[in-house]
């Protein structure tokens, strides 16, 4: 997607005593910047102390209804990693938002399924710290 839109991209990767793996099998094309999640939450907690726990209790509250969900349908429960890539992906989207003051979401697809990783976008929005009209369908079609 980044040669379609002709931009660079930054990672942002958990630290390995999280994922062990993150780091050294993240994808690195295009990329121009990294920085851990560790060093990121703390520059959003420096400004803005309440962002971090207001993401974390959402994610929190998201992964619990998800949990109860798919138990009642008689489902496993979601793997133990979900939470940890869930406040990836939302402290990410947040703290770029807050740095440069915008911010556009550009997904593959607009249809998530409701167990996915990419269904924690709602977090960000309902918390306010992200608008609805940030996050796009962009089709990977040509």
């Amino acid at each position: 997607m980044s040669d379609r839109l002709e931009i660079s991209r930054i990672l942002v990767f958990l630290e390995p005593s999280i994922a062990s793996y993150h780091f050294s099998n993240a994808d690195r094309y295009k990329v121009t910047y990294e920085i851990s999640l560790s060093l990121l939450t703390s520059k959003l907690n420096e400004e803005y102390d309440r962002v971090i726990p207001s993401i974390s209790s959402l994610v929190d509250t998201f992964l619990q209804n998800k949990i109860e969900k798919r138990q009642a349908k008689g489902k496993q429960p979601l793997p133990q990693y979900y939470r940890d890539f869930a406040m990836l992906q939302e402290v990410t989207k947040v703290a770029c938002k807050v740095i440069s003051g915008v911010l556009t979401v550009a997904h593959t697809s607009i249809d998530f399924n409701e167990y996915s990783v990419s269904s924690f976008f709602r977090v960000g929005v309902e918390l306010g710290m992200i608008d609805h009209s940030d996050i796009v369908g962009f089709s990977s079609e040509r």
